[in-house]
């Protein structure tokens, strides 16, 4: 019951908590027409389910960068805060509109877009490796490989000078397939986000407190984008003030929440004379 109360507690300090803005945004199609359209509800469909899955459960928790997730339609919502990095990692399926939703968003913002495989393929129901060429602005490459007795697309690119590409107004990055969450994490932190942990636990921050759930046994650092005192809500640890940095040990599967106390400018200014008066 203390444990249940302690987290009614924190509930109620997270509403007025300091907090930094998130830099990633993931824009994830559900249930799309024009998705729906192209990939129909056969095979086609369930892989377009299961790399979709694959990527929310396995890569992007554990890519130690916090992002807030929306759904694809939301590009267009003039309420949607400016982000450094917006990451689509099923946009398969594009109309015209989305399409010049996208990339007006993109331009707008001056953000990094982060492809993945397929990405705006579809045109409709109509597919072309130069629909994904002219939204990415990335040189991709097709050739079908056949893989049992069904044909497979595979994409490429040459990459021999760098995942950054500069085409259509704004930055892309582009996977051919899905990424590691080691590989999007160095995707993320090339295009200005700060990585938070680098050991592939999973991560998540937000309203002034980051959890971390260990993926194995080990320390796990976490590095602030700021300066901040940080508590253990639990007490599992001592508390930490005016650090950019910490570090604990976890056990395999042990979850940590800590709360942070970002300093603003003034506070850190006094905090760090403090010592000397």
């Amino acid at each position: 019951m203390s444990a249940i109360r302690r987290g009614f507690d924190e509930q109620l300090r997270a509403s007025g908590a300091s907090q930094l803005p998130v830099e990633v945004a993931v824009f994830t199609s559900v249930d799309d027409p024009v998705t729906t359209k192209a990939f129909g509800s056969g095979p086609r469909r369930d892989f377009a389910d299961r790399y979709t899955s694959y990527f929310h459960q396995r890569i992007l928790p554990h890519c130690g960068v916090p992002f807030d997730a929306y759904a694809l339609s939301d590009i267009s919502d003039e309420r949607l805060p400016s982000y450094r990095v917006y990451v689509f990692p099923n946009a398969f399926t594009l109309s015209d509109v989305r399409r010049a939703q996208i990339v007006e968003r993109l331009r707008r913002d001056r953000a990094t877009a982060v492809w993945m495989y397929a990405s705006g393929y579809y045109r409709e129901d109509r597919g072309s490796v130069s629909n994904v060429v002219e939204l990415t602005g990335c040189p991709v490459r097709e050739h079908v490989r056949q893989q049992g007795c069904s044909p497979v697309r595979v994409f490429e690119l040459d990459t021999s000078s760098g995942r950054m590409w500069r085409g259509n107004g704004f930055d892309s990055v582009y996977f051919p397939e899905l990424p590691s969450a080691a590989e999007l994490r160095e995707a993320l932190r090339c295009a200005g986000a700060h990585v938070w942990i680098e050991t592939g636990d999973v991560l998540f921050a937000g309203r002034g407190y980051v959890t971390v759930h260990a993926a194995e046994a080990g320390e796990k650092t976490v590095r602030l984008p700021a300066p901040a005192d940080v508590v253990e809500i639990y007490g599992h640890s001592a508390p930490r003030t005016d650090v950019t940095e910490f570090a604990d040990c976890l056990e395999k599967g042990e979850t940590r929440i800590y709360r942070l106390s970002f300093l603003s400018a003034n506070e850190l200014s006094q905090k760090r004379k403090e010592p000397n008066e």
